[in-house]
């Protein structure tokens, strides 16, 4: 009797805002995934012998010729694209564009897992049936020349076994080398609350009363009904908030929270 990290999904919410305006947060959104299956090759595509173009192949024949789109960045820092169809089963399809990062991949409906591989071969993005999305909490973010800036974004973290809750859950923030980076729980299991944009902090009425630190929060501190574990197929939102010094230099990094916990 166990309940495995993958069973422990990280889902966005239903707005994740590209700019400062939008309302940011809303219910979770199970069709796109947060955390690539391999971020160093996320930041680094050809950190591995690769020479930063990509790689697409289905698990399936039933999906060959589904279109998956692809945006980045280029060595100088701009926002590229490509959009490749998938092989076969077993055939993969080269992509030609030479990415820096990967910041999101999208598709429309498929039945089967579809794997993105760097030209080395190391996969670096699965969708799995029912994903059409996976991508970053924070995209497009920059820091100003004369003042500092903060965002604000939401995503969810799922327990997706069916049988065993997760017992006296607790989050912990295990890395955050930029040290930009705090979090807080949502005061309530599977909840919708928003904010207006991502420049706007969530209200007191929508996070729990620890609010945003690097600190660790148990479901029991942090919701209104003293929820003590993640039952299966309940989830939980998490609200990151980024601030970033004045004129700081552009970085790659990494952020990375966990849950601990038992299950009888």
């Amino acid at each position: 009797m166990s309940l495995i990290s993958t069973e422990l999904k990280f889902y966005a919410s239903e707005n994740m805002s590209s700019g400062d305006t939008g309302t940011v947060g809303g219910a979770i959104d199970t069709t796109r995934r947060i955390i690539f299956d391999d971020y160093v090759l996320c930041n680094t595509p050809n950190a591995s012998g690769g020479d930063g173009t990509l790689r697409y192949q289905s698990t399936n024949n039933a999906d060959s010729g589904v279109t998956v789109n692809i945006y980045g960045r280029n060595s100088q820092g701009s926002l590229i694209s490509e959009s490749n169809n998938v092989g076969n089963s077993g055939v993969s399809v080269t992509g030609t564009t030479i990415f820096e990062r990967i910041l999101w991949a999208s598709l429309a409906s498929h039945n089967y897992d579809i794997k993105i591989n760097d030209s080395a071969g190391n996969n670096i993005i699965t969708l799995e049936s029912g994903v059409t999305g996976i991508l970053r909490p924070f995209i497009n973010i920059a820091s100003q020349p004369n003042n500092d800036y903060t965002a604000y974004s939401k995503v969810f973290l799922k327990n997706t076994n069916t049988t065993y809750a997760l017992l006296n859950a607790a989050f912990i923030e295990t890395a955050d080398p930029t040290t930009y980076l705090t979090f807080a729980l949502e005061d309530a299991i599977n909840d919708s609350g928003t904010t207006t944009n991502r420049i706007t902090a969530p209200t007191a009425l929508e996070i729990g009363p620890s609010g945003f630190s690097n600190n660790t929060k148990t479901l029991l501190e942090q919701t209104d009904a003293g929820i003590l574990d993640l039952d299966p197929g309940d989830s939980i939102g998490v609200w990151l908030k980024i601030s970033i010094p004045s004129g700081a230099a552009a970085v790659k990094s990494t952020y990375t929270l966990s849950m601990s916990g038992q299950v009888i």
